[in-house]
């Protein structure tokens, strides 16, 4: 891998109006700063300038220094200046395909594709991303790989564009850059159309295997003239070794006109017990048109064997790349978990709303303590006025009676008797107005 990396960036440094500086050094040296971008994922690192809290230190096992964030920083950025991504994928499909695979061997590929999210203002194509539930910018990442897993090419396509405008094309260049046949495509049921599988029938030695959604849909049963009417068996139930209670038995359809215009040929997969289809297999073309390798490979439970390895290829290779150490990630592209922006400008009205409601809440209930207080405290005040008039009454009311009894006047005993009555009733009237408006807010 590193000759097919020093091959493209020299040479990409050779036709550059002005060369990169820091990719001008020594091989070595400049071969220390890609392995700090490669390694970066390993280091749980997302972008060069984590490199400053001394994550670097962890590839001087397999460099001879650690390199500063800004240094790297530069050197992606010279990187993205020679536009080597293209020569870069093709010069590693090459060496992988060389290294992993025997000469003159043909190749069985895996194809899948992905959402890749963009956080971007600019105008572009939108989809709808599963992992993140949203629709959003977006490209498509087509990926191929072997049945082991082994990435041969990532290829960024637009977001809304089908995977099967693809597929021809890419096994071809494929062919191209690794001088290898290739004899099975393995896709998902993304695919899975007429059109595709005459054009696949109408190649020398290309072979399409998916899957076929329709009648597992419709509950079609085994046995029964529902499924006579759809698939014709062209041998006996077989049960499959790997898998107890489960019968696998090739069919093409029924009816003439269906077949005559369809080159496909079918696998059926069935429940023993319940007799019920659980997934069909479509192969391109018949059996017997295809490669070699690829009939050999098919033969008895082949078929259902070689589709299911699609999670080995290509499911979990793109599971790994978005949920673990992420490339969109390593290269600018940062997926949040968040929901679509509707929900997103829902949420935080209701959490405004929330906290408005909330510091409501409690300036009342401040407020509240403060009305309890001061009309705790008037009230007091109130009783202990009311209890000094009372006792000021009972001085007066003896003396108004000494008085009378040595007969000397009471006018004046009287008239304060009366002023004391007439502020006695004010307070009593104006404690009772006092509880009533201390009720009221209270109440409110």
């Amino acid at each position: 891998m590193p000759a097919a990396v020093r091959s493209v960036v020299e040479t990409a440094q050779a036709q550059a109006g002005t060369p990169g500086r820091l990719l001008a050094a020594t091989w070595a040296v400049t071969w220390a700063k890609l392995v700090h971008l490669m390694f970066l994922p390993l280091l749980d690192a997302t972008r060069p300038w984590q490199l400053r809290y001394a994550l670097g230190d962890g590839l001087l096992g397999v460099c001879q220094i650690a390199y500063r964030f800004d240094t790297i920083d530069r050197c992606l950025g010279e990187l993205k200046q020679l536009r080597v991504g293209d020569a870069l994928r093709q010069s590693l499909c090459r060496a992988w395909v060389k290294a992993l695979v025997a000469p003159a061997a043909p190749l069985l590929i895996y194809v899948d594709a992905h959402l890749k999210p963009h956080w971007t203002q600019r105008f572009m194509p939108c989809g709808h991303l599963p992992l993140l539930d949203r629709v959003m910018p977006c490209t498509r990442q087509v990926l191929v790989t072997n049945p082991h897993g082994y990435v041969w090419e990532i290829l960024d396509r637009v977001g809304d564009a089908p995977l099967s405008r693809d597929l021809l094309g890419l096994e071809q260049e494929l062919e191209r850059l690794t001088r290898h046949r290739v004899t099975l495509t393995v896709v998902d049921r993304e695919v899975n159309s007429v059109e595709m599988a005459q054009n696949y029938a109408k190649s020398d030695h290309f072979a399409l295997l998916t899957l076929l959604d329709g009648p597992v849909s419709a509950d079609l049963q085994a046995g029964t003239p529902a499924l006579a009417d759809v698939f014709r068996l062209t041998g006996h139930w077989q049960p499959l070794a790997a898998e107890p209670n489960r019968s696998l038995a090739p069919a093409t359809w029924a009816t003439a006109h269906a077949a005559a215009g369809d080159p496909r040929v079918f696998w059926l997969v069935r429940d023993d017990s319940s007799e019920t289809l659980r997934a069909v297999y479509a192969l391109s073309q018949p059996v017997a048109d295809c490669a070699p390798d690829v009939v050999a490979l098919l033969h008895g439970s082949g078929a259902r064997t070689a589709y299911r390895r699609r999670w080995t290829a290509t499911e979990n290779v793109i599971r790994e790349m978005v949920g673990g150490g992420n490339l969109n990630e390593n290269y600018g592209y940062t997926c949040h978990a968040v929901p679509n922006r509707l929900r997103q400008h829902q949420y935080e009205a209701a959490t405004a709303q929330v906290t408005t409601t909330t510091n409501q809440i409690a300036t009342t209930q401040q407020h509240l303590e403060t009305l309890t207080a001061q009309h705790t405290a008037q009230d007091q005040r109130l009783v202990e006025q009311l209890a000094e008039l009372a006792t000021t009454r009972t001085e007066r009311e003896a003396e108004c009676r000494a008085r009378q009894q040595a007969d000397q006047a009471t006018r004046r005993v009287e008239q304060q008797l009366a002023h004391l009555a007439r502020d006695a009733h004010t307070r009593h009237a104006r404690r009772a107005r006092r509880t009533a408006k201390f009720k009221a807010q209270t109440r409110a």
